[in-house]
């Protein structure tokens, strides 16, 4: 399998710093990757516009202006561009991924909750939409991992394949020809019914 850090080695930090050192940067390097085929108006389709702060858009024939988040996943947000950057190349760079906690931490964020969001944020976009199905040989296998709410914290959990107090999850592993694992695909399930695990299946293999 090929080793990522040897031969498809992400940017490190020092180059990332020095390609986005402040939201000026990641605004103009945000707007280069929207409007790589020129800018359009989404409400009158003009392709002509005034360039303003953070190289928001305002179109020379209705006057409305677009900045380079609208209808993105940072649609509306109150964080610097900077930071988002930041948070993208953490979560991208690190092998075993990162916590909301870590993250807030390295970044200085004020609040959990807004770390946690953004972390669901950068994940939910890192998944492509086209993506191709698991293929050749694929092992699946099903498990559960146990959780309490406050409210029910000294529920016990079910036993077995009881779903009491737990979370279902089926899984599918592909297998490259030595038997390696390669890609993967989780997700939440109601039950451990035949039903349930065959639509897993189908839908990811």
């Amino acid at each position: 399998m090929t080793n990522r850090w040897k031969y498809d080695r992400p940017l490190s930090r020092q180059a990332f710093d020095k390609l986005f050192p402040d939201d000026e940067a990641c605004a103009q390097y945000s707007a280069e990757k929207r409007w790589s085929s020129g800018f359009k108006c989404p409400k009158c389709v003009c392709e002509h516009a005034w360039v303003l702060q953070d190289c928001t858009r305002e179109c020379k024939s209705c006057g409305r202006q677009t900045s380079v988040t609208a209808g993105t996943f940072m649609h509306r947000t109150h964080l610097p561009l900077r930071t988002w950057f930041m948070a993208m190349h953490i979560e991208a760079t690190h092998s075993n991924g990162i916590s909301a906690v870590q993250l807030q931490g390295q970044l200085g964020i004020g609040s959990y909750k807004t770390a946690w969001l953004l972390l669901q944020k950068i994940r939910r976009v890192m998944v492509g939409p086209d993506r191709n199905l698991l293929s050749g040989v694929a092992e699946i296998d099903e498990t559960s991992i146990a959780y309490r709410a406050a409210e029910d914290a000294n529920s016990p959990s079910g036993v077995g394949r009881s779903g009491k107090g737990k979370i279902l999850i089926a899984g599918a592993v592909e297998l490259s020809s030595k038997g390696c694992p390669c890609r993967i695909r989780l997700r939440p399930i109601k039950d451990f019914s035949a039903e349930t695990l065959l639509g897993f299946i189908s839908d990811n293999v």
